[in-house]
């Protein structure tokens, strides 16, 4: 699979919460409360799993969609200086003690190569408002019961201290999957009820350990959306996740979600704090 020039999953959250009712000082601040600016360093999809058949086996091929995407991390393929994918979680400060703050979500252009990496606003900047909750002990987001399978590794969930989003509805781009016959778009996943939440990490380096993203994608939504996969050909995302139709596991990742069937997505991540020039 070919690497994607696209935003992380993560700036799946650009998208504003589904009624929220936050001020907006964050994106306009004041210049009395210090910014920590975090950058996705690591995401990996780990329920549901996608598969392929390759001659006569239903291959997991979870792992190269993986590798994909910590690609689009680490690299800059087109030699612009910048970093190919960079996404950000953007706090002032970041809180966890358990009161309701605004954050804000974005993309950004960071300088290559990812060690030292400085980074800036999209132009036009695609910053938007997160409302969180921040949390000194306990689970901050799980993955919703009976919604996963037991694949290896298991999905991590954070703990105090730590934050947690509001829901919100987003479409975001998963790296290393093209859609139809195009270069470097990206695949499209139309995820609503878009959580996510990660633990306050103080050393060696600032940032976020133990992120967790999770959001639903509908099964209509699945069979519409045709990715080509090197050598497989365009196909419904459906007919690749466990479950869907032409899909050729014998079991079931499907769930059900207010009435509606799909997949629950859910991801790991990782962050850390780098100069950000706002």
């Amino acid at each position: 699979m070919s690497a994607m020039r696209c935003l992380a999953l993560l700036a799946a959250l650009t998208a504003a919460p589904v009624g929220a009712q936050a001020p907006a000082d964050f994106i306009h601040p004041d210049g009395f409360e210090s910014l920590q600016a975090n950058r996705i360093d690591s995401l990996v999809l780990r329920d549901p799993h996608f598969f392929a058949q390759v001659l006569i086996f239903c291959t997991d091929i979870t792992g190269q969609v993986n590798s994909e995407i910590a690609a689009g991390l680490d690299r800059d393929d087109d030699g612009d200086g910048f970093l190919d994918s960079s996404a950000m979680l953007l706090f002032r400060p970041l809180r966890t003690d358990d009161r309701r703050a605004l954050g804000a979500t974005g993309g950004a252009r960071c300088s290559a190569p990812a060690t030292g990496t400085a980074c800036q606003p999209d132009q036009p900047p695609s910053l938007a408002p997160m409302p969180y909750e921040g949390r000194s002990l306990g689970t901050c987001l799980a993955p919703l019961p009976g919604s996963t399978r037991p694949y290896d590794p298991p999905v991590a969930t954070p703990s105090g201290p730590c934050f947690a989003s509001e829901a919100a509805a987003a479409t975001a781009a998963l790296p290393g999957l093209r859609l139809g016959d195009s270069a470097g778009a990206g695949l499209p996943l139309p995820l609503t009820s878009v959580r996510t939440a990660a633990s306050r990490r103080d050393s060696p380096l600032p940032g976020l350990s133990t992120g967790l993203l999770m959001g639903f994608l509908s099964e209509a939504a699945a069979d519409a959306l045709l990715i080509d996969l090197p050598g497989l050909g365009a196909r419904p995302l459906s007919s690749l996740l466990a479950g869907g139709a032409g899909a050729c596991p014998t079991h079931s990742d499907k769930d059900l979600h207010d009435g509606v069937s799909g997949w629950w997505f859910y991801f790991n991540y990782t962050a850390t704090a780098v100069p950000y020039a706002e």
